[in-house]
């Protein structure tokens, strides 16, 4: 499968979570996302093993569209920032291109049920987020998307923790 699909997908998958908990106070800061991922039922490399593997100028291209959306990398995962405006209003974790939305979400006690579905790649899914606290969280998520006109299903994991009040050299 192209990797064109896969990085949107992982990305849309933290934003999408993020705005399923949005209905949830959390704490303003830094966030790592850790995530494992099956796509077509095979288990695929974390982040930084894909991104080790490819040439120097498309990690880079990577790590400039991940830093224009919010979003870092550490030795475990990714890492996100929100600021203390962005939690105060809720407004956090959003598709900046429109290519997603949620078209049902809803709040039981700790967990929220999302639906989504995307423009492109064409999809659709399902993520269950469940708060531990204000500075935890886990999701699972599947979402069935068409590349070329060929199915294609991804299954994850998600496990997100604050790190630190202070986010350094990741921006909102």
């Amino acid at each position: 499968m192209k990797k064109k699909l896969l990085l949107p997908v992982l990305l849309l998958g933290v934003a999408g979570v993020l705005q399923a908990e949005g209905a949830k106070e959390i704490k303003p800061g830094l966030w790592e996302i850790r995530h494992k991922t099956a796509m077509d039922g095979q288990q695929l490399p974390d982040m930084n093993e894909m991104l080790a593997k490819v040439p120097p100028e498309m990690r880079g291209q990577v790590e400039a569209m991940m830093a224009k959306n919010g979003a870092g990398m550490t030795d475990k995962g990714v890492t996100i920032c929100i600021s203390p405006e962005q939690a105060a209003s809720q407004q956090y974790g959003t598709d900046p291109d429109n290519k997603c939305k949620v078209v049902d979400m809803k709040h039981e006690g700790k967990v929220t049920h999302m639906k989504m579905q995307c423009d492109d790649p064409k999809g659709e899914g399902e993520t269950t987020v469940t708060r531990q606290s204000a500075e935890a969280w886990t999701s699972v998520s599947r979402m069935t998307m068409e590349e070329d006109g060929a199915p294609h299903t991804m299954n994850s994991e998600v496990d997100a923790r604050w790190l630190a009040s202070d986010c350094g050299a990741v921006k909102p």
